[in-house]
């Protein structure tokens, strides 16, 4: 459950990021530290892409496929909600 809240809370400041500071830098930046901070706990894919890439490659289990991707997507929605009610000051 861990390694989906994981996925779930680094893919929502991700998309929190992109939206709020459209700065590639900053983007680059906190990918690279999300990663870091999840690639033991989760794999830090952020991404139903790599997740996907992943089952196929044979790095993670075929039955984690969907509660990964739903837990991306949910998160990615979710920092786009919160860009929407807290919106970053130029």
């Amino acid at each position: 459950m861990n390694k989906y809240l994981a996925e779930f809370l680094g893919t929502g400041v991700f998309v929190y990021v992109i939206v709020s500071t459209m700065n590639a830098a900053a983007i680059g930046i906190t990918l690279a530290i999300i990663f870091l901070l999840l690639k033991d706990l989760s794999g830090g894919h952020i991404n139903p892409a790599v997740s996907l890439a992943m089952a196929s490659y044979g790095k993670l289990d075929t039955n984690e496929i969907i509660p990964y991707i739903f837990s991306q997507l949910a998160g990615g929605l979710i920092g786009l909600e919160i860009f929407k009610q807290y919106p970053m000051s130029p």
